[in-house]
């Protein structure tokens, strides 16, 4: 069991969104304990999902620990819950449910310390990242811990919002990987983005256009929102469908957002025979659960689709997400104004109503990024929100054991099957439920 830091008072926050990454204070109190969103058990996360009070235990000596403001939340966070992954994720009930994160840096484990790749990192530096897959535990904390070696993490410039750079890892990585890497995206191509108003196809769109694409159309019941991000035509699939509205089109590359069969199927009616057909969903619609046997027919149908390719039909990409890849450059296009982060009007949610913004994101209700503001100072608890020791104790042991099982020792292979499964699973558009979409 790990030792926890001794209790002090929190230091009191800057009152500003966005503060110099020069004006911050460079010592910072650490409390003996913290506040966090955990999952107790699989099921509806209305129900299975509280705030606690927990044990905060030290950094490794190869981690970060970050002092968290705001995180971004993802399809996959609530699906997680639902036990969508359960087949392969690690994690051991109960767990602190996020992936997306921005806050400060508090304190360095200590090869942190003499790394001179960290250099740029001070106590007090504004970061923001994704959390690792394989650990036990995720953002939705008030204090976490990162391994840089392992995860993204990235200094936010001063002029970016900490609630935008909260909300833009997981959607942003996956998207800028998807189109710029996979998808190869040029200047003056064309590209059709498939769920144009989900999380991913929205910044997608973003991405798209800071990359110089010369035509970007969308499918999207919100054809405004998609046209004020940089979308030049949006096809409405509740009433029309994209394959025969854009048949002979002949785009250069295809982003799936919204996934199953038939978006590929489709496909070659509107890509170019040596078109890049890019999705992170792959056959599985709505967000279905990855059983194994979904796994292995998913890989099946990945090969068969590589083979055809080589014979004058568009090629098949299934993003695996490197989660170390583009957030810098995602940070300094976000800084110059050359990429933009839409954030749902009824955010920043705070711990009160985390349940709201998870059932606006489960029923597709969500215009922009939906982001979770971490203030002690708002939270009011309910009688059996806090101070239970059944949970504490079991977040201090399995806390403890997955720093060793995950953080120091985590296996490659079981991580690339999660990420796969994350994509299937985890990034859906707001457009996959016609009947729920406003």
């Amino acid at each position: 069991m790990a030792k926890p830091l001794e209790t002090k008072a929190v230091e009191q926050e800057s009152k500003s969104d966005t503060i110099s990454n020069d004006d911050v204070s460079k010592t910072y109190d650490i409390p003996k304990t913290r506040l966090a969103v955990v999952c107790t058990k699989y099921g509806d996360p209305l129900t299975c999902v509280s705030v606690k009070e927990i044990p905060l235990l030290l950094p490794t000596k190869n981690e970060i620990m970050i002092k968290v403001r705001y995180c971004g939340l993802n399809p996959v966070d609530f699906k997680r819950v639902m036990g969508n992954l359960k087949t392969v994720q690690t994690k051991t009930f109960p767990w602190i449910i996020g992936s997306d994160y921005c806050g400060i840096i508090v304190k360095f484990g200590r090869n942190i310390k003499n790394d001179r790749r960290f250099d740029g990192f001070k106590i007090g530096t504004r970061v923001c990242g994704q959390m690792a897959h394989m650990v036990q535990d995720g953002s939705f904390a008030e204090y976490i811990n990162i391994n840089p070696y392992k995860t993204s993490i990235e200094i936010v410039p001063d002029n970016v919002r900490d609630m935008d750079a909260g909300a833009l890892p997981l959607a942003g990585m996956t998207s800028y990987q998807g189109i710029k890497d996979y998808g190869k995206l040029k200047k003056d191509d064309k590209i059709l983005i498939l769920g144009g108003s989900s999380g991913c196809g929205s910044i997608g769109i973003s991405i798209a256009k800071a990359l110089g694409a010369k035509e970007i159309c969308c499918t999207s019941s919100q054809e405004e929102f998609c046209k004020k991000l940089g979308a030049t035509k949006v096809v409405n699939y509740r009433n029309a469908k994209w394959e025969e509205v854009l048949k002979g089109e002949n785009f250069d590359v295809i982003y799936d957002c919204v996934g199953g069969v038939n978006s590929w199927n489709n496909a070659p009616k509107v890509l170019k025979k040596n078109g890049n057909y890019v999705t992170i969903v792959g056959d599985v619609e709505h967000g279905a659960g990855m059983e194994i046997s979904a796994l292995v027919k998913a890989g099946a149908s990945m090969v068969s689709r590589k083979f055809w390719s080589l014979f004058d039909n568009p090629n098949y990409y299934h993003i695996l997400m490197d989660n170390k890849k583009g957030l810098k450059d995602l940070l300094k296009m976000l800084s110059l104004g050359t990429i933009k982060i839409i954030v749902d009007e009824e955010s920043p949610y705070n711990l009160n109503n985390i349940k709201d913004m998870l059932n606006k994101s489960i029923q597709h209700k969500a215009h922009g990024k939906l982001v979770l503001k971490i203030d002690r100072n708002d939270f009011k608890p309910n009688h059996d929100e806090v101070n239970s020791a059944e949970i504490e104790q079991k977040m201090d042991d399995n806390n403890g054991n997955a720093k060793v099982n995950s953080n120091e020792n985590a296996n490659v292979n079981a991580n690339d099957v999660e990420n796969e499964a994350i994509n299937d699973a985890g990034n859906q558009s707001n457009d996959v439920n016609p009947s729920n979409d406003e």
